[in-house]
C-alpha cells in the first residue's frame, strides 16, 4: 500500500493561498484535499486524508484509480497492514 500511496502523492497539486497558507488536492481522487499553514503540513494532512479515503473506499468496496506502474490495494492490503 506505501507504493501506491506514493505514486498517487506525486500527483498531489499545490496553491498557495492569497490569504496565507497552502491548498494541496489530488485530482484522481475524489474530495481528496487538505489546507495547510505551509506546503509541508499540507502536504501532510493531503496524505493523512488520502490514506483515510483509500481505507474507507476499502471497506466499502469501492474501486480505487489505477495508477500507473503500481498495484492497486484490495482489502487484504488493509487487513495486512
Amino acid at each position: 500500500m506505501t507504493e501506491y500511496i506514493q505514486a498517487a502523492m506525486r500527483n498531489a497539486r499545490y496553491d498557495e493561498l492569497s490569504t496565507g497558507g497552502w491548498f494541496g488536492a489530488l485530482p484522481q481522487f475524489h474530495a481528496v484535499m487538505a489546507w495547510g499553514a505551509t506546503e509541508e503540513a499540507c502536504h501532510q494532512a493531503l496524505q493523512a486524508d488520502l490514506e483515510s479515503a483509500i481505507e474507507e473506499a476499502l471497506r466499502n468496496q469501492r474501486r480505487l484509480p489505477q495508477l500507473a506502474g503500481v498495484e492497486t490495494p484490495t482489502l487484504n492490503h488493509l487487513v495486512n497492514s
